[in-house]
């Protein structure tokens, strides 16, 4: 898993932190320990927040995609699952034909949306747009289902 250099700038000062914690009083080390918990709180809920913020994102993309392929008879759509899930290569689960992809796990997510009694399938990786695969070309993701994301 990846981290964000925010993720290595507030792990770094947790431990600047921790090590100044200790050289203090007692006093001063439970005031220096409420500041090191407010962070850790504050850079999980941020890390949290821009999470939920990008998953929505691509949801709301994928909607927008199928919108536009159905038309006039997309009808009511439903969000049956989405989940961050790690995908086998860099073909995000969905290989074309005649194409070469690079082989390593790649973090995404997989949408699944029902219009008119059918399933459609939006892969994305984190950082890109989710697109349609056809179910004659989806792959399973690496590890099982992944978790949901919503």
């Amino acid at each position: 898993m990846q981290r964000s250099n925010r993720q290595y700038i507030t792990i770094f000062a947790i431990g600047a932190m921790y090590n100044s914690i200790t050289a203090c009083t007692d006093g001063e080390q439970a005031a220096a320990s409420k500041t090191a918990d407010l962070l850790i709180s504050q850079s999980e809920s941020a890390s949290d927040r821009n999470k939920s913020a990008s998953i929505d994102e691509q949801l709301m993309a994928a909607k927008k995609d199928l919108v536009g392929r159905l038309g006039d008879d997309a009808g009511e759509i439903t969000v049956e699952a989405v989940r961050h899930v790690n995908w086998r290569s860099g073909a995000i689960g969905c290989p074309a034909p005649e194409m070469a992809y690079t082989m390593a796990i790649v973090p995404g997510v997989q949408i699944l949306l029902r219009a008119d009694g059918e399933v459609y399938r939006y892969h994305a990786g984190l950082n890109r747009q989710p697109f349609y695969c056809p179910a004659d070309r989806a792959e399973a993701p690496a590890f099982g289902q992944g978790d949901e994301a919503m």
